[in-house]
């Protein structure tokens, strides 16, 4: 190297930038983050490549995992939870009086109308148009499919072909009846189509291609039935969960635990064979003679020549001559693994978004401050969803329903006040107080204060206070025709009951008074 190249060297390394560390610890380059690969692909870019993957290995779970099959059923109860009617109508408007007072006037003969009719619409045989199912069923299998899929898809059928008096069904399919693989690019003469869902310019969905069968159904599937057709999209219902603002479908919930879910099996099938074979322990027959005598052994032999124990629980064996007992005896089932367990599941809780006591089953190590703690948290979640699944589908099901029962003249309703009437409230599932006692004073003190309603204390217990208002009249006037005299719940003596309904002004002029030497 020349001078002059030297020098020029030693200018370039003087004159360049310092260099400096990224602003964002998570944007380090190097060695430790050479396979941290990251993209920036939009997110039905991400979910074309593996949709189908992950939905059959979604399946796969569900059949195969008592984690995934448990968090299924756990999501089923606490989102729709055991109503027989879950509906009721708050079917009524707002009455405005002199001086500009607004009353809400409820229309009892209307609430009463619609709710008969959603219980009849809702019975097996009626709310399907397969004639199988009944509106428990839809909600089960919605929220099992949003969960498990990703999505929800299903099909509204009005006038005759519903093939019930209110003239409305549905016709539920899965995922799968969605072209998935059909894409279009938007063009002068063609409108933008992604996993087989048609927008318009602004993004709005248009219509749906669906096949008539299922592609995985191997009986009676014909080419004809493979072909998607164009169904417009205020025929169909479909529901997920986005979690970016362009997507277009949804995926399995368990996508970022299905690897730790399916690890965790395998880890549990394997320790229960070591445990098994730690419980059944194996012996073996060793030479021991020094001079290469033994005796005969006609028994099951090792590659290696050990011969087998094949002995029965409790027995002994005399052993052949020249021969001495080798036992082996694993050391399973291991105290580490039900802790190992526990951190692999609070994983794929958090991920859930579910309590590790629920998905666990596990109530063993649990105190009544931190299950408190960790159940109302979970709780808060379940409403969540509750809101969720009412808002995007049982309301917009309940809306086309009362329109077609009411153009079919299965309620009598004028159409021209259809809001009036579509008011509906979906009961969800609540739960009992944790501690009931302490819990009750408090919601006495919330009452007494005004600072909560009795309705917002029955409807979080999950009752409904027109129920429960008239089933005490109800008890009441039993008891009082029968002449059983009730006891005072209370809690307070009948004489203080009594004093309490006094008038303010006697109480007052009663306080004035001075004790007598009796009192």
């Amino acid at each position: 190297m020349s001078i002059f190249q030297k020098f020029r060297s030693v200018v370039a390394r003087a004159i360049a930038p310092a260099p400096t560390r990224r602003s964002f610890q998570g944007a380090q380059v190097g060695r430790l983050y050479a396979n941290w690969i990251a993209s920036a692909t939009s997110a039905d870019s991400e979910i074309r490549r593996d949709i189908r993957k992950l939905i059959d290995r979604s399946r796969d779970l569900e059949r195969n995992n008592d984690y995934q099959r448990g968090f299924l059923l756990s999501a089923q109860r606490n989102i729709n939870g055991s109503h027989k009617m879950d509906l009721r109508s708050d079917a009524g408007e707002w009455v405005f009086k002199k001086g500009g007072v607004a009353t809400w006037q409820a229309d009892q003969m209307a609430k009463r109308m619609i709710e008969d009719a959603w219980a009849e619409w809702g019975k097996a045989g009626a709310c399907t148009v397969d004639r199988r199912r009944g509106w428990r069923d839809v909600r089960r299998l919605a929220v099992r499919s949003v969960i498990r899929d990703g999505n929800f898809i299903a099909r509204k059928i009005v006038g005759k072909a519903a093939g019930n008096r209110f003239g409305f069904a549905l016709q539920l399919w899965e995922i799968d009846h969605l072209d998935l693989l059909k894409f279009q690019p938007a063009s002068r003469t063609a409108n933008e189509i992604r996993f087989g869902i048609e927008y318009d310019s602004q993004g709005a969905p248009i219509a749906y291609w669906l096949r008539a069968r299922h592609p995985g159904d191997y009986f009676g599937v014909d080419t004809g039935s493979q072909e998607a057709t164009r169904f417009p999209a205020e025929e169909i219902y479909h529901l997920f969960v986005d979690e970016r603002a362009e997507q277009s479908v949804g995926y399995p919930w368990v996508v970022s635990a299905i690897t730790r879910l399916r690890q965790l099996g395998a880890f549990e099938e394997a320790a229960v064979i070591a445990a098994r074979l730690g419980a059944s322990k194996v012996g073996f027959f060793k030479k021991v003679s020094a001079d290469g005598r033994v005796g005969s052994y006609d028994g099951e032999t090792t590659s290696d020549g050990r011969a087998i124990i094949d002995g029965a629980p409790g027995t002994f064996e005399e052993l052949p001559e020249g021969w001495a007992l080798d036992q082996w005896s694993p050391e399973y089932p291991n105290i580490e693994t039900g802790e190992f367990r526990k951190a692999m599941l609070r994983g794929v809780c958090s991920s859930l978004g579910c309590s590790y006591t629920t998905l666990g089953n596990d109530l063993e190590s649990v105190n009544f401050s931190s299950a408190r703690v960790g159940i109302f948290d979970e709780r808060e979640g379940w409403k969540d969803l509750q809101l969720f699944f009412s808002e995007g589908l049982w309301e917009r099901i309940f809306a086309d329903w009362l329109e077609a029962a009411i153009m079919n003249g299965a309620i009598n309703l004028p159409l021209g006040k259809f809001a009036k009437f579509n008011r509906p409230v979906f009961k969800a599932r609540r739960w009992a107080f944790i501690d009931p006692l302490k819990e009750t004073e408090a919601a006495k003190s919330a009452i007494a204060l005004r600072i909560n309603s009795r309705r917002s204390i029955i409807e979080d217990q999950g009752g409904d206070v027109e129920d429960v208002f008239h089933d005490n009249l109800d008890d009441e006037q039993l008891a009082e025709d029968i002449g059983l005299e009730l006891p005072d719940v209370t809690g307070a003596p009948a004489g203080q009951m009594q004093a309490d309904q006094e008038d303010p002004t006697d109480q007052a002029s009663s306080a004035t008074k001075k004790p007598t030497a009796a009192s």
